[in-house]
């Protein structure tokens, strides 16, 4: 799976000031430091659950259409918006396919599935090559799930407190302990999980 991030979000699922009332920071000036572990904290979750959590913009690249066996999921819900969908002719020509003429989204799945009008099918004369259909679309939630938001301050206030190395499973590297990451992150994130493969 080829996915490109076009627009990363504009507000982050946690705000500094909750994050900073998590911490029991008062002052201002960790404020950079504790911004970037707010993006660290989401993008760690994302990449956990497969799920966008703040409102951002992406492109799908895949192969041609018979490669995703008659439909296409796309990736990150949950999907808000299908911006574009284009394929590459035999030409080299690129096309734009027009939802409810081209194709059909089912938008209530997650993740949501794009699949060809039953009549028509898929176009016949798409390229064969590795980056043959590019769609765009926006993804994330309008209000994240309170769970979410304590996964996140829990890694925030982990990443913060523990700014040396860490892993999953605990464990010493050179004498000196690792620290573990909090389970709770991960008992929290589970029922967000979407498959991949």
């Amino acid at each position: 799976m080829n996915l490109i991030l076009i627009e990363g979000p504009e507000l982050e699922p946690v705000s500094l000031e909750e994050a900073k009332l998590h911490l029991r920071v008062d002052g201002t000036e960790e404020d950079a430091l504790i911004s970037a572990l707010i993006s660290t904290a989401r993008e760690f979750c994302e990449s956990f659950t497969g799920r966008s959590f703040a409102l951002q913009t992406f492109e799908y690249v895949s192969g041609p259409f018979f490669s995703n066996c008659g439909i296409i999921k796309l990736p990150m819900p949950p999907l808000i918006e299908l911006v574009s969908f284009k394929y590459l002719n035999a030409n080299g020509e690129e096309i734009m396919l027009i939802e409810d003429s081209g194709f059909y989204a089912v938008k209530s799945l997650e993740p949501a599935v794009l699949c060809p009008i039953p009549a028509t099918g898929w176009p016949l004369d798409c390229a064969l090559r590795p980056d043959a259909v590019k769609i765009r679309f926006k993804a994330g939630y309008s209000e994240v799930p309170k769970s979410i938001k304590q996964a996140m301050l829990l890694l925030i206030g982990h990443f913060y407190e523990h700014r040396e190395a860490v892993n999953i499973g605990g464990g010493t590297v050179g004498g000196g302990e690792i620290k573990e990451l909090p389970l709770a992150v991960s008992s929290l994130l589970r029922p967000f999980w979407v498959p991949r493969w």
